[in-house]
């Protein structure tokens, strides 16, 4: 078994400063080479999300997609396509097995390893339910604790009426806690899990196409990135707090799904158990050691157009 990448790295940029002392000096770091922002989609339904972010062409970001199925070599928008593969006579698809996906993300282990090796900020979009998605997000959440300075996973549960897959995606967000080094990044506040639960679009009316919905979840991520990630760290270069940064990256706002540029509370170190909506809710009050859990983004009373 392997995995089979194919594609090229992200844009990088240099940074430049003036320190009063040597005017227009480049900076030691380059965002998208010292600095790697990376969105990897796992999955899918996951890929079809990520597409749309990868065709936005996001500054900086690196973008890959994984999924057992053959034609995600096809998806040309990403910058790396991963097609976890077994023997050539075999089908190399997951076939709706998970236990078949995790073992193939195994198999391929280097390969994802590498993939995160000097990264800084990743971000995780699986869609859970399938062989694929369901099976290969917890090696490849092991893999990027292993080498992430800070993580963020967003995962797709499936309508109420899919009943099978839902079932198989809660158990499989209910195994998240016990993911090697996991914890430990949530611990730090260093890592975050959020919801982007089908259901929620369905029961606040949301009858959409799906490829609305999709779109709706891609501007959620890639909000998320930029807001988050790329932007704040484009301003900690050019005063040097890049190490402050890094440290405590999770405190600041968490952009509204339906607005994002009304920021809700900051959220404290850790994880802790909150319904991000469009308007605040009441506080929640945090456990007094930081768990692994979810935040649900509810989606807004309508989606935009295609």
């Amino acid at each position: 078994m392997n995995g089979t990448d194919s594609g090229g790295g992200g844009a990088e940029a240099r940074a430049e400063w003036n320190d009063g002392e040597e005017p227009g000096r480049e900076a030691d770091l380059k965002l998208g080479r010292d600095v790697r922002f990376l969105l990897v989609a796992v999955g899918g339904g996951a890929v079809r999300v990520a597409r749309d972010i990868a065709r936005q062409k996001i500054r900086y970001l690196e973008t890959v997609a994984i999924n057992c199925d053959a034609r995600v070599q096809d998806a040309a928008e990403f910058d790396r396509r991963i097609c976890l593969t077994s023997l050539p006579s075999e089908d190399p698809d997951a076939g709706g097995s998970p236990s078949r996906g995790q073992s193939l993300a195994r198999a391929a282990l280097p390969v994802l390893d590498s993939l995160f090796e000097g990264s800084t900020f990743v971000t995780v979009l699986a869609s859970l339910g399938g062989g694929s998605g369901t099976g290969v997000l917890p090696v490849l959440l092991e893999a990027a604790a292993r080498r992430a300075a800070v993580l963020s996973v967003f995962l797709i549960k499936p309508f109420a009426c899919e009943a099978e897959r839902r079932s198989l995606a809660e158990r499989a967000m209910g195994a998240l806690p016990l993911l090697e080094g996991l914890q430990d990044m949530a611990n730090e506040g260093r890592a975050q899990i959020r919801v982007l639960d089908n259901e929620d679009a369905a029961r606040t009316g949301l009858h959409q196409p799906f490829h609305r919905l999709w779109k709706e979840y891609a501007r959620v991520v890639g909000t998320h990135i930029q807001v988050n990630y790329i932007q704040p760290t484009e301003g900690a270069l050019r005063v040097r707090t890049l190490a402050h940064l890094v440290e405590t990256p999770l405190n600041g706002p968490v952009p509204s799904p339906s607005n994002p540029h009304a920021p809700l509370e900051p959220l404290p170190a850790g994880i802790r158990p909150t319904l991000v909506t469009a308007s605040p809710t009441p506080p929640v009050t945090p456990p007094r050691e930081a768990e692994l859990t979810f935040e649900v983004e509810t989606m807004g009373p309508s989606l935009p157009g295609a």
